[in-house]
């Protein structure tokens, strides 16, 4: 009869015996299913490839969407308040700055998802976090109709309604998953502070003028964070693998 040492348990041959802490004996009993290192190992690899994925994405968003500005700013100037009441044109778009704003705005989507997916699985579940995205969403949606609408019909009137509302939109949702991400410990205290500080910027914002530039400094601290997250060390450990040893 074989007697395998309860430490060499997971190498043991079928049929073999195993030496408990008490010095009694018995047949090896193999558990079906993942171990509980297995479990924790393969939730470490799915957190290190969401970080990889979100951060990568993060990135995009970000550069994507400070480009966006510069391209809008480059379009001249359009009427402010009393200006348009006088007949002075509005600022309109361009075929590229949409395409870059179309850009931003699906990883943008998509980066907010991850970043909640990793703030989650600290957290777990929460009505916040699916506030968050509901919220974004909506008012990605609403600027992008914004941007079409511009490269349509530049003088439409009706442009604020949809500016407005999505900018508040979006700055009370990038507000509550940066909230998420710092009591999920997913992003350092500098880095929160950061996108608290430039989503508010977009409040003074305004695309008709220069002032669309104080919307970079976001796309910015959006690259900020995707940079982290991908640096952000991750995998499995190596195993120790110990040798497998019998006795007669």
């Amino acid at each position: 009869m074989r007697i395998v040492p309860s430490p060499y348990l997971l190498s043991a041959p079928p049929g073999a015996h195993v030496e408990n802490r008490t010095g009694r004996r018995g047949p090896v009993r193999r558990r079906r299913g993942r171990t509980g290192f297995s479990a924790r190992a393969e939730g470490v690899c799915v957190m290190a490839a969401l970080e990889k994925v979100t951060g990568a994405v993060c990135v995009v968003a970000g550069t994507a969407w400070a480009a966006a500005c510069v391209v809008h700013n480059l379009q001249p100037q359009g009427c402010i308040g009393d200006g348009c009441a006088a007949g002075a044109p509005m600022r309109g778009g361009s075929p590229a700055g949409l395409a870059l704003l179309a850009l931003a705005g699906i990883c943008l989507s998509a980066g907010i998802a991850g970043l909640v997916s990793l703030a989650r699985r600290r957290l777990g579940p929460t009505r916040v976090a699916l506030g968050a995205v509901l919220v974004s969403t909506t008012a990605l949606l609403l600027l992008v109709a914004a941007a079409v609408m511009g490269l349509v019909s530049p003088d439409w009137s009706g442009m604020p309604l949809l500016v407005g509302p999505g900018v508040v939109l979006l700055v009370g949702g990038v507000a509550l998953v940066a909230v998420n991400l710092w009591r999920a410990r997913v992003v350092p205290r500098p880095l929160f502070v950061a996108v608290l500080a430039t989503v508010a910027l977009l409040l003074r914002a305004n695309e008709q003028t220069s002032l669309i530039l104080l919307a970079v400094p976001f796309g910015l601290a959006l690259v900020a964070v995707g940079a982290h997250l991908v640096r952000q060390p991750g995998g499995v450990p190596d195993p120790v693998l110990v040798p497998a040893s019998s006795h007669s």
